[in-house]
């Protein structure tokens, strides 16, 4: 990733690669947060959105981009913790994080096996001060 963003002249994003599952999150603070097709592999999806949470700087937004429940077929039966999420749910342990400006609608779909598997992308904020908490707001995937 740094290498694609030093080539493409991009000097005010810096990656991270961290495994908060097994490491403390850094002092540091962000202004965004993406997940990418990892919330899945984690076993303790509200621990890791809480951790999220608290990464992120007064304003800051987390984007999660993950798969549709499904049946298990994406990966195998038991492959991974998770068959996919329904983005409403993960919004509401977002909210219960403390963020507020929860969306999602579909992006993507994945072919394997001969099978579609739809991708959604869920964003939240973390509030300015004195930014009051406003309803999740949430749509169908397209």
């Amino acid at each position: 990733m740094a290498r694609k963003l030093a080539a493409a002249g991009v000097r005010n994003v810096t990656p991270c690669l961290l495994d908060l599952t097994r490491t403390p999150p850094p002092a540091d603070t962000y202004d965004l947060i993406l997940c990418a097709m990892a919330l899945h592999h984690v076993d303790d999806v509200r621990h890791i959105l809480g951790t999220f949470a608290g990464m992120l700087r007064p304003g800051g937004w987390v984007a999660l981009a993950d798969l549709l429940t499904e049946d298990g077929s994406f990966h195998g039966a038991g492959a991974v913790p998770h068959n996919g999420f329904d983005p409403r749910e993960l919004a509401g342990l977002l909210s219960g994080a403390g963020l507020v400006n929860a969306a999602w609608h579909g992006v993507h779909e994945l072919q394997r096996n001969g099978r579609s598997y739809p991708v959604f992308l869920l964003t939240a904020q973390r509030p300015n001060a004195g930014q009051q908490r406003k309803g999740q707001a949430s749509a169908a995937p397209s």
